[in-house]
């Protein structure tokens, strides 16, 4: 049998670079190519700490474990901080499980003959860990205070020196900061991260983000410099918070390990370069840059550096922070994008088109004018030149040329004007290159169908998330607020991020970011790193939603596990705020309590009644996933209190806004049909009658009439069933208002904030309130969806759906167990249709109302319009 490996990951990673020594969980992922009928029956797994070929590890075995399972595989082992390990892992395959799912239950002869004839040895890989709360020893420092650098506005360099003797192999550095840094070994940049760390709530000092660099392969014998570049970032948006930085490098030589930390005499200088703006609602500015500042030789060993002063220590005496280790996908570049117009003025002012929207830094090459700086002007609209106070500065000093790029701070938008070139010097299209920054590189979604409009709607979809995810949050949008909203947040994660992207870490990360920003008294603010902005129910939900979503996909317990607590306490804090067995108006502010938001028909604001009953079906949604979360850690008890508790409530708004004559809760509006449907709100009875009411609203309407919080919900269970599911495929179709085919129409390349365009609150033309479509197009469109009863994808269902003015369709999509596959094509009156189902797994495939239970397998059938014939 051919067997490959393939996607290894430790902590949802691959050969990550800092995991915390005690928390280690593994997954791996096999091809078999086109074989059928064979499983995985048992597993060991060893870790080393040599890098030589071995046959056990010499750190940590594990016994010989009959299972299938091939995610969250947890090593009950402390091991040491700030070393490599190897690991690998043996499995022993077999003939099809059949009718029995737990191996555990195999015939001990059947499993000893595999161990003999079928065991098969992964490919090693690695891990570095990181180091534990109480190893950071170093001295937290700010250049806060030091002579003629103001800590908001300046960039700065930090510089260290080391007198290392007979390195070995492994040499790591230990970074947390507040505030961002770039790293530079002897002038060199020693990562293509940016933007490190990963966003978090820094509640005064009391919490940091620890990222780990390997120096292995930069550290040399004799005099090295450190050297970090540093910002302020978004301590800018915590009161009484200064920059600072922690660091701490270990290295092995022949006599062991050694250890140097941060202390007095780190230096620091300001660079030339400095940030542009007040960092704050509609004004995150841009940068001013010199053409000097990309010189290294300040970190070189043996360069000057006069002009560095010592740093002063963080005021942080009473407490140390703590520091978590960054668990996620770091900000890095995405996409490089060529521009595909530039075009010039007669009083020298030139007009890029970058060709579409995007969140990152700009590369362009210049040569001086009659003015030695030049402006660049940012915007996400035709017809503006700066949106958002998007402004940057170059100053060429004595140079001739010199080339621009970011240093810290990105912007958002597809249009740049720059101002200040002679009309004689040109920019050419070879001179400017656009960096598209982000979380979210991989995908694990390629789709295509014979209808380009769909093609287009998917794409947008994605590039639209795409830019709204940075820095380790999922945002509203990326340049008038960043801010990390919780109701794009539900919409995201399951439409996008889930659906289209390798981002089991990232969820991970984000979702503890949430219980981290969490009050005492239980609430969630509306959004993260806990800055307040505006909301309700829905967006304060999000880690209810989110847990529950990441459950279905990858069923990590440990995670549930450490947001369970948190998660309760929000449920308890709502329990509070009920009246007459229906949830109040718990907050009175002009933009709390919201129910959706930039609706086609406008907004529920919190003083309506509409936001009242929509918040009151989230929070039947929040409870009924609460009873399931409680099940799946056997919180029985729990379990059985949010059962009974959404019981009364959906009783309670049953009884309040439930319209038995017309079949419709509170109005007649399909987001409404749609928050009772997904809060569990109508008795089960009436299910088929509101769901045909639902359709029935949705095609007398021609549109889907739901905002930031309300169209997920309507995407989520229209899918339920067919009636529901063709009003989507039909209103996707569409180029009126309101649709995406709308945008696409007017050369939107990402969604805007509202369906009609306008410019209220400045017009945001990069936004996430309507992103989410994608998840659609995977579990309903392409019929790959979870199967009820079931936690994770190693049991799915495959549905395909064939609209009659749909000729083709191909989507491939690399689940947490490998790659799913439904491909299709229309040939005259039949359909030649392909299946796969990734090893260690089985599906459930319905082609109408027959279901066929199928193994891991490459599949053909062919469609008419009387029967299936599987072509074996």
């Amino acid at each position: 049998m051919d067997v490959q490996f393939y996607d290894l990951r430790c902590n949802e990673l691959i050969c990550p670079v800092g995991v915390n020594p005690e928390e280690l969980s593994f997954c791996w992922k096999l091809c078999t190519g086109q074989e059928r009928y064979k499983v995985q029956l048992a597993y060991r797994l060893m870790i080393h700490d040599r890098d030589e070929e071995f046959d056990e590890g010499n750190v940590w075995n594990s016994e010989i474990i009959k299972s299938c399972e091939s995610r969250n595989i947890g090593c009950k082992i402390n091991l040491a901080s700030h070393k490599r390990y190897y690991w690998k892992v043996r499995l022993w395959l077999g003939e099809d499980m059949s009718a029995q799912k737990d191996v555990s239950r195999f015939p001990e002869a059947m499993y000893c003959k595999c161990t003999s004839r079928g065991r098969y040895d992964s490919p090693v890989q690695t891990f570095v860990t990181g180091i534990r709360k109480e190893e950071w020893l170093g001295e937290w420092l700010t250049y806060a205070g030091v002579p003629g650098i103001d800590p908001y506005r300046d960039h700065v360099w930090i510089r260290a020196e080391l007198d290392v003797e007979n390195v070995c192999s492994q040499a790591y550095l230990y970074v947390a900061s507040f505030g961002y840094h770039q790293v530079y070994l002897n002038g060199k940049k020693i990562s293509d991260r940016i933007l490190a760390p990963l966003r978090s709530r820094i509640h005064g000092y009391r919490t940091a983000v620890g990222v780990t660099y390997d120096l292995s392969q930069f550290l040399k014998d004799g005099k090295n410099v450190i050297g970090f570049c540093m910002d302020a970032g978004f301590t800018r948006m915590e009161p009484g918070v200064q920059p600072g930085i922690l660091a701490q490098v270990y290295y092995c030589d022949q006599g062991g390990w050694k250890e140097m930390h941060s202390d007095a005499t780190y230096q620091c200088c300001e660079n030339g370069n400095t940030y542009i703006g007040s960092f704050s609602w509609g004004d995150f500015g841009g940068e001013a840059i010199q053409a000097d500042s990309s010189v290294r030789e300040w970190c070189c060993p043996g360069s000057p550096y006069d002009s560095f002063r010592h740093m002063n220590r963080l005021p942080i005496q009473d407490f140390s922070p703590a520091i978590k280790p960054e668990i996620a996908q770091y900000d890095r570049v995405i996409e490089t994008i060529q521009p595909s117009s530039i075009t010039s003025e007669a009083n020298g002012t030139i007009r890029i088109d970058m060709g579409k929207n995007y969140t990152g830094w700009l590369k362009i090459q210049l040569f001086k004018g009659s003015q030695d700086t030049v402006e660049f002007r940012i915007a996400d609209k035709v017809e503006e030149d700066c949106t958002f106070q998007q402004r940057y500065l170059f100053s060429f000093g004595k140079h001739k040329e010199g080339n621009f790029c970011n240093e810290f701070n990105y912007f958002s938008g597809r249009y740049i004007t720059i101002l200040g070139p002679n009309p004689g010097i040109p920019v050419r299209i070879g001179d400017v290159t656009g960096l598209a920054l982000g979380n979210m590189k991989d995908k694990t979604l390629t789709f295509g169908c014979s209808d380009e409009l769909l093609n287009k709607i998917l794409e947008t979809d994605l590039r639209t998330f795409q830019a709204n995810t940075v820095n380790g949050v999922t945002m509203d949008c990326p340049h008038r607020e960043r801010l990390g909203y919780g109701e794009t947040g539900c919409s995201t994660t399951w439409g996008c991020g889930l659906a289209g992207f390798d981002s089991a870490a990232f969820y991970k990360n984000y979702l503890l970011m949430w219980g981290d920003c969490q009050e005492a008294d239980g609430y969630f603010p509306h959004t993260v790193p806990g800055i307040r902005g505006g909301g309700g129910t829905a967006w304060s939900g999000y880690p209810i939603t989110g847990m529950y979503d990441y459950y279905l996909q990858f069923a990590d317990q440990e995670l549930l596990k450490r947001m369970y607590p948190g998660l309760k306490r929000w449920i308890r804090y709502l329990d509070d705020k009920i009246e007459d067995g229906l949830l109040t108006r718990y907050e009175i502010d002009e933009w709390g309590f919201l129910g959706d938001w930039a609706t086609p028909d406008g907004d529920d604001w919190g003083i309506s009644d509409a936001a009242l009953f929509f918040n009151n079906c989230v929070y039947a949604a929040g409870l009924w996933k609460m009873a399931y979360l409680a099940e799946k850690i056997r919180e029985g008890t729990d379990a059985r209190f949010f059962e009974k508790r959404h019981l009364q409530l959906s009783k309670a708004i049953h009884e309040k806004y439930y319209h038995p004559g017309q079949n419709i809760y509170f109005t007649e509006a399909a987001r409404y049909q749609a928050a009772a449907l997904h809060g569990k709100v109508v008795p089960a009875a009436l299910v088929p009658e509101v769901q045909t009411r639902l359709a029935d609203i949705v095609n007398r309407r021609g549109y889907l009439d739901g905002g930031s919080a309300g169209l997920t919900l309507l995407l989520r269970e229209m899918s339920e069933f067919p009636e529901g599911s063709m009003e989507i495929y039909r209103w996707l179709k569409r180029t009126d208002f309101p649709s995406y085919g709308y945008f696409l129409a007017r050369d939107q390349t990402t969604w805007p904030e509202m369906w009609d365009m306008r410019d209220i609150y400045g017009g945001s033309r990069i936004h996430t309130c309507y992103t989410g479509v994608a998840g659609w197009i995977l579990h309903s469109l392409s019929g790959i969806q979870y199967q009820p009863g079931n936690d994770v994808f190693r049991h799915f269902r495959i549905s395909p759906v064939f609209p009659e003015d749909l000729d083709s369709l191909n989507c491939q999509w690399e689940s947490p167990y490998g790659m799913v596959g439904c491909v299709w094509i229309r040939e005259g009156e039949q359909i030649s249709l392909t299946i796969d189902i990734p090893f260690n797994t089985d599906a459930e495939v319905i082609f109408g109302v027959e279901k066929i239970n199928m193994k891991a397998g490459h599949y053909k059938f062919t469609i008419t319009s009387h029967s299936v014939q599987p072509n074996l």
